[in-house]
């Protein structure tokens, strides 16, 4: 085999200015994925739902005059619909609205059935609710035993999104609670007397939109 044909058995050496240019695309496509994943965060965290829940409830304890539990609750996703609550401190139920050295936890949870049915009128079912009552002068901030509540919530405006899930379902919601919260007194016990009866009514609003 001549010297000539030696030579034609090993390829020439490829220039390197293809191989720089492949690899400058891929660096620059590597560069822009971060930057699009971030945009795309960006974008869905300034289209996240915000979701408000604002409460206007009287609460009356064996008859004596009512408080007033007003102010921003919490909502969250339960199982199988949405659980609305909160700790406000209790005011005067009359004007000016002083604030009293009560404590009121409320909480509702609302099934699947009771949002999936936008229809406006009174239900008796598809709700749990429970109230515990607080001292804020004791030492020891003595509550109240958690109380169950039953009676009826008037559904004025319910509006939910199809296929949603818990508080992600509602866009917007008027409640109108009237229940009675009847559980034992201090010593724990039924029937010694001192029982305690609350009795809660009032609006509670929702309403969801997107954030900045």
């Amino acid at each position: 085999m001549g010297e000539g044909e030696r030579r034609s058995v090993y390829p020439e050496p490829m220039s390197r200015g293809p191989i720089r240019s492949a690899h400058l695309l891929w660096l620059l496509l590597g560069s822009l994925v971060p930057m699009l994943l971030f945009l795309d965060f960006l974008v869905g965290e300034s289209g996240r739902r915000e979701v408000f829940l604002q409460a206007d409830l009287r609460v009356r304890q064996d008859g004596a005059p009512p408080f007033a539990l007003a102010g921003p609750l919490t909502g969250e996703a339960a199982i199988d619909g949405l659980l609305v609550g909160g700790e406000v401190q209790l005011t005067e139920g009359r004007y000016p609205w002083r604030p009293t050295p009560r404590e009121g936890s409320f909480t509702l949870r609302l099934d699947s059935d009771f949002l999936q049915n936008g229809q406006p009128g009174v239900r008796t079912q598809g709700f749990v609710a429970s109230y515990q009552e607080r001292d804020l002068e004791r030492a020891d901030r003595w509550a109240s035993p958690l109380t169950p509540c039953e009676g009826r919530i008037e559904v004025v405006e319910l509006l939910t999104r199809p296929g949603a899930k818990g508080l992600s379902a509602v866009d917007a919601a008027v409640l109108n609670v009237d229940l009675l919260c009847t559980g034992t007194g201090p010593d724990l016990l039924w029937g010694t007397g001192d029982e305690r009866v609350w009795a809660i009514e009032g609006p509670l609003e929702v309403k969801a939109g997107v954030g900045g």
